[in-house]
């Protein structure tokens, strides 16, 4: 027996318009906002750096609230959900150690979203179908490609240009300084932008009818002016991110969620 849609057709008009607008509010500040900060020298103002993911997070979430029963439709999976919930609550308020930080409202600002987003989701209308698809063997091959990416990019990396991975400045490149930056990219990197370019602007463009090829395309080009910002890091600008946005444009359109990426 088919599977119900999540959402009807009527149901779904102003769902896509909503998403259009707030699409369109993240990436004027995740593209042109932050690519000036750079340019400004104002990229190691972290108060500031703080406000700008938080107001990127938000956007997130609000994207999340809006199409809570049609989740499907814009490749956004149950595990995606829960991560965005975690790193957005237990894992971005700062250890007691910190004290520069442990006072820093924005941190607890990032719970106070992330909690509302799950009530909301919970609260919502259980509709068949409503969740995209996450199979485990994605998510490893996910993990695989990750790990070839930074074994390239820290082999030729050094090689075209002299750059090298670079951890936190605290964390050793030991198994745990790599472990504290795979978790580190997933809290502060791909939670605030996997769900916009390859879950919510992929849904958006295939709801006008985009062919699928056009939208990873496009999706890849905004991530890499997203992170034009790395214009000192000739390696990781015109190959990393380029091969990268296309490799997860890649998995969430094979995979038909975000988990992956």
């Amino acid at each position: 027996m088919q599977e119900a849609p999540a959402t009807t057709q009527e149901e779904r008009h102003p769902i896509v318009r909503g998403i259009g607008w707030l699409l369109l509010i993240y990436f004027l500040i995740r593209i042109p906002l932050v690519n000036l900060l750079v340019l400004r020298g104002l990229a190691e103002n972290y108060d500031l750096v703080q406000k700008i993911e938080f107001a990127v997070y938000v956007l997130s979430a609000a994207m999340m609230a809006v199409t809570r029963n049609s989740f499907r439709d814009f490749r956004i999976d149950r595990l995606s959900i829960i991560l965005f919930i975690v790193f957005g609550t237990v894992l971005r308020i700062p250890p007691p150690s910190a004290v520069s930080t442990a006072n820093e409202p924005t941190y607890y600002a990032f719970g106070i979203i992330a909690l509302a987003l799950g009530l909301i989701v919970l609260r919502s209308r259980r509709y068949p179908g409503r969740w995209a698809g996450a199979d485990w063997r994605w998510l490893v091959l996910g993990l695989l490609l990750g790990v070839v990416q930074v074994l390239v990019i820290a082999t030729l990396g050094p090689l075209f240009s002299g750059e090298s991975i670079r951890l936190r400045s605290t964390w050793p490149i030991t198994t745990g300084g790599l472990l504290l930056t795979f978790l580190y990219q997933i809290g502060h990197s791909a939670i605030l932008e996997e769900p916009a370019f390859r879950g919510f602007l992929w849904g958006y463009l295939e709801q006008r009818r985009w062919h699928p090829a056009y939208i990873w395309q496009l999706q890849a080009a905004l991530f890499w002016i997203a992170h034009l910002n790395y214009f000192d890091r000739p390696f990781t600008l015109w190959i990393s991110l380029p091969v990268a946005g296309l490799l997860y444009g890649w998995l969430s359109w094979k995979s038909g969620s975000i988990s992956a990426g």
